[in-house]
């Protein structure tokens, strides 16, 4: 089941079980859709339908080689820790321990949906990215101004 659209940033908290509330929009999207979860480029885990993770992971496994310490890299840090996961029925999905801590997911999260997947930040960690990047995302609105 292909799933494009999502989209929205919201608030959600992490409990001491580690289950946090999936935001109501992101739910219906993704609503009887089984998850992966993986660890983001960034500082952030990635939630991904599973037939879109698996486009992803194929395109890894395509251009990289086991014997490449680079390509041994990638895979160690978004194929390995992928998990499958569902919604459970009060709407929460259930991150796994070396998850949140690999990402420093405390309490405070943010979900931010990007079209074919969601990043789930832990708050204060988004908020330092955001304004480290603060320059950088003024180039990149001027080059993709020079674009059109």
């Amino acid at each position: 089941m292909e799933i494009r659209g999502l989209s929205g940033q919201f608030n959600s908290t992490l409990d001491e079980k580690g289950r946090i509330l999936l935001p109501a929009k992101l739910r219906d999207q993704l609503k009887g859709c089984p998850l992966v979860l993986t660890r983001g480029i960034d500082k952030c885990l990635w939630l991904f339908p599973e037939d879109e993770w698996k486009g992803v992971s194929d395109v890894l496994l395509e251009n990289s080689s086991l014997f490449k310490s680079k390509s041994q890299m990638i895979q160690r840090r978004l194929l390995a820790p992928a998990t499958d996961l569902a919604i459970d029925k009060n709407g929460r999905i259930k991150i796994p321990s070396s998850l949140q801590r690999s990402t420093g997911l405390v309490r405070d999260c943010i979900f931010i949906g990007l079209d074919d997947h969601v990043e789930i930040w832990d708050e204060e960690l988004y908020i330092e990215f955001e304004e480290r990047c603060e320059e950088d995302i003024k180039d990149a609105w001027e080059e993709l101004g020079n674009q059109g």
